[in-house]
């Protein structure tokens, strides 16, 4: 059963681009404001710094221009017996200005009338003392002025130079507005050493935070510096000192209208990361369902799949990997369809090989023989579900027949081989005890065997045979060979059990003839041989000794014929098991490749069964 989706791909895809947006324009934004605001920070500084020295050095150039002109003013006038003397010709900005040395003089200026008053009222209003002094290291001094009138005034005092004598003046404020006012987005104060304010740019507004400033300020510095207020709103504060005029410059602005620029950025790059967002998820989400689609389709088609049903094939709209996939999707539908007919041909083939190789097994004796003459074991395997080896051995007349053959390769073809072996033995055999056949040589058998395999496999599988018959009457043996391995016999040493030596061993002599199946013309011959009591022979296919290891090494004739040698005295059955055991170390596990039969066999002499029973 499949899961159902909680979270689907289009989805995870949408999430994960918001995602992997909203953490890279947040990163871009929060180092982008945070240098904006350093650099816009230290800007600030520098320009609330120049703002105030620029201010500064007004002021003190305009005083030091207006001292000029005064002194100017009083050297006209002095000669003059008028007292006080009007004259139109000051700077308008002047009221009044009293000169004090050997001859003191008052002067007001005409085109001001605003000082309606007498030279003692004038006197007193300027508070002239005595002995004038200046704060040390000033030029000038300068208070602001307590009279009715429509607009501020100043009092501005200097010293004569290289003289006792002073002068002391009121000025209006308007000069100063020129100087200080520009600077709007500023709040500009110029206090005396009293921190009596002279003036104020902005007379009206931040009256808390310039008390607050005025009393833990100090004057002994310039300094521009972030200032907390008793309401905790933070200030930009710049200072500047004006040594000659014994006045300080402080400009001062709110540091959220100072950052107002970095308010609107954030705000804009706000707006502007939303937009972005809102644009590229709109954008993921008509890509990711072009792209979730197929994969759609895609996962609806394994569905059918899992429910059986393989005869799909996509429509592949696209030249990329989801295209690719699809096609490789319908190569692979199309190959499990294939490999679906051909396991259900591999199944039939399979039972039918199966029923093959169980009629197979019925072609093989079911044990071995055990008489008073003869003790004989085989053994039989194959390397596919049917082989192409063969054996038999069976009773005739008092003739013990054994036979062993091996068709060209191995599997059903092979196996067909064998039953027409068989059947050809049993068709002899039939005939042969209803006296219809009298000749029971081994080469008449073979001639018999050739003409059967010839007729059956029209040339095209081949069949190594060889045939031994034992007479139990004469004590001889006959044998016949096809082409065949020819067999190996041992003969009995100085005892029935005592072990054998190579030089127990023998073979067979002969010409082997053609395979069987090969012509129709083939001719074969047999040998016969006297036999001993204790002789044991092997016969035995290829298979037994092309065997390999796993380091591609053959087991080979040698090795066989020394396992033999060594366990020959021994009875047929053990000499079986210890050619096995010896055959499988020596073959590791590794791929039988040829089907593998051999038969041993041990004669018991008549006499001596005799002797024993004597």
């Amino acid at each position: 059963m499949v899961k159902k989706r909680i979270f689907p791909l289009k989805y995870k895809l949408i999430t994960l681009v918001c995602l992997i947006l909203t953490g890279s324009i947040t990163a871009y934004m929060f180092f982008a404001i945070n240098l904006f605001q350093k650099d816009k920070k230290a800007y600030l500084f520098e320009n609330s710094q120049l703002l105030t020295t620029n201010i500064s050095t007004a002021l003190e150039s305009h005083f030091s221009q207006l001292k000029l002109e005064i002194l100017s003013q009083h050297k006209l006038t002095l000669q003059s017996e008028k007292q006080p003397f009007l004259t139109k010709k000051m700077n308008p900005n002047i009221i009044a200005s009293f000169y004090r040395g050997k001859s003191s003089q008052i002067i007001k200026n005409a085109e001001q009338n605003v000082l309606e008053i007498t030279e003692l009222q004038l006197k007193k209003l300027l508070d002239i003392p005595e002995h004038f002094t200046i704060a040390k290291g000033s030029t000038y001094a300068l208070k602001p002025l307590d009279f009715t009138s429509k607009e501020p005034l100043l009092s501005f005092s200097f010293k004569v130079p290289s003289t006792n004598e002073y002068v002391q003046s009121i000025i209006k404020l308007n000069d100063i507005y020129e100087i200080i006012v520009p600077y709007d987005s500023y709040q500009t104060i110029v206090t005396n050493k009293d921190k009596q304010i002279i003036f104020n740019s902005k007379p009206k507004e931040s009256l808390g935070f310039i008390k607050q400033l005025l009393t833990t300020s100090n004057d002994l510095e310039n300094y521009t510096k972030i200032y907390t207020s008793s309401t905790k709103e933070k200030w930009v504060v710049s200072q500047n000192k004006i040594e000659t005029l014994s006045l300080n410059v402080v400009s001062f602005i709110p540091q959220k209208k100072a950052f107002i620029a970095i308010t609107v950025l954030t705000y804009k790059s706000v707006l502007f990361a939303g937009l972005l967002l809102f644009f590229f998820s709109a954008l993921t989400i008509i890509f990711s369902k072009k792209l979730t689609y197929p994969l759609q389709n895609l996962f609806l088609a394994t569905q059918k799949i899992s429910k059986g049903n393989f005869d799909i094939q996509l429509k592949s709209q696209s030249n990329d990997e989801i295209g690719n996939l699809s096609q490789s999707f319908n190569t692979m539908s199309k190959e499990v369809l294939r490999l679906i007919e051909e396991t259900k041909d591999k199944a039939i083939l399979e039972k039918e090989l199966e029923t093959a190789q169980m009629v197979q097994d019925m072609l093989f004796p079911k044990e071995g023989l055990q008489t008073d003459h003869i003790q004989l074991v085989s053994h039989f395997s194959t390397a596919t579900q049917c082989g192409g080896d063969w054996c038999d051995y069976f009773y005739l007349d008092n003739k013990i027949y054994c036979l062993l053959g091996d068709a060209t390769g191995h599997g059903a073809a092979a196996a067909l081989v064998t039953a027409a072996a068989q059947s050809a033995i049993t068709t002899f055999k039939t005939l042969h005890s209803q006296k219809l056949i009298k000749n029971d040589s081994p080469d008449f058998l073979m001639s018999l065997l050739n003409q059967s395999i010839c007729h059956a496999t029209q040339g095209k599988i081949k069949m190594t045979f060889v045939i031994l018959s034992i007479d139990l009457d004469t004590e001889t043996i006959s044998h016949c060979n096809a082409s065949h391995e020819w067999p190996f016999i041992s003969h009995n040493g100085d005892s029935d059990l005592s072990p054998r030596t190579r030089k127990n061993m023998d073979t067979f002599d002969g010409h082997p003839g053609p395979p069987l199946g090969q012509s129709l013309e083939s001719e074969y011959s047999s040998l016969s041989s006297p036999l001993s009591h204790g002789d044991t022979i092997l016969l035995y296919t290829d298979g037994l000794t092309e065997q390999r290891n796993t380091s591609g090494e053959e087991w080979g004739e040698r090795r066989l014929l020394k396992t033999f040698t060594k366990s020959s005295h021994q009875t047929p059955l053990e000499i079986k098991e210890n050619l096995l055991n010896q055959w499988n170390q020596f073959s590791q596990n590794s791929e039988v490749l040829d089907d593998v039969t051999f038969m041993v066999f041990k004669y018991n002499a008549q006499k001596q069964i005799l002797r024993k029973a004597g």
